[in-house]
């Protein structure tokens, strides 16, 4: 018995080919996978997620679901519009890890405003954050003294990874302002995956609040007109539009 007792005691610090797990302790591995069916460090992991490579530890997106901005965090909340707003545009800045097709994009305004807003979609740079081609004047969407959702079909493949949808507010009939929903800037912490926010390549590392102002009613705003307004976390100067793409 005791050498079976032995034997056995031994035989448990190994690990069985057709199957087992660690009692206790880390089982580490020889060096990163180079087949399909290769285990995967910790390491390989984080390494290829910094560097972009091409997937997510989140769920892919999924069709006929409504994607918002990457960069929101707390919200939505709300960015109350006045008279002398006439003309601003402001942009809501998407990050994609792939090529994806969409349909429909979503906005709210929340006000008891009689209002009109023009949607435009934007390359943006991939170090500045700024619009450097607009690719899409989508038309206007309007609210008669009641908020609430608009919807605007679209027929919209995302050519890069950075785009940008531009919220123009174009003019309104009456003296109620318009409440635009908004989601304030993402935590450092929570950047989507790809991006490393110390990285040297970005002169902007923050997407902050990016408008244009003055622009006149009936078209979208040329991407040179559109500036950074903030260089850091202030309440309220970082807004960006909240609005929704969905997926085909």
């Amino acid at each position: 018995m005791a050498l079976i007792d032995a034997l056995t005691a031994k035989a448990r610090n190994y690990l069985k080919k057709t199957g087992d797990a660690m009692i206790s302790g880390f089982l580490t591995l020889y060096q990163d996978p180079v087949q399909d069916m290769h285990a995967v460090t910790k390491r390989y992991v984080d390494n290829a997620i910094i560097a972009g490579a091409g997937f997510d530890y989140r769920s892919a997106p999924l069709v006929g679901k409504e994607y918002y901005p990457n960069w929101g965090y707390a919200g939505p909340s709300q960015f109350t519009t006045a008279a002398t707003d006439i003309g601003l545009c402001f942009i809501a800045p998407f990050y994609f890890g792939t090529t994806l097709s969409f349909d429909r994009i979503r906005v709210r305004q929340n006000g008891a405003s009689n209002s009109t807003h023009r949607i435009a979609i934007y390359k943006l740079s991939s170090t500045t954050w700024l619009p450097t081609e607009l690719i899409q004047d989508c038309g206007t969407v309007s609210w008669a003294g009641v908020g609430g959702d608009r919807t605007i079909a679209i027929t919209f493949t995302n050519p890069q990874s950075h785009i940008g949808i531009g919220w123009l507010y174009e003019g309104r009939t009456d003296s109620a302002n318009p409440l635009i929903a908004t989601k304030g800037l993402q935590q450092i912490d929570n950047w989507p995956v790809g991006h490393d926010p110390a990285s040297a390549t970005l002169t902007a590392p923050y997407p902050y609040r990016i408008q244009s102002t003055g622009n006149p009613p009936g078209a979208a705003p040329l991407p040179a007109t559109f500036s950074l307004v903030s260089s850091s976390l202030v309440t309220g100067s970082q807004v960006q539009p909240l609005v929704g793409l969905r997926r085909v």
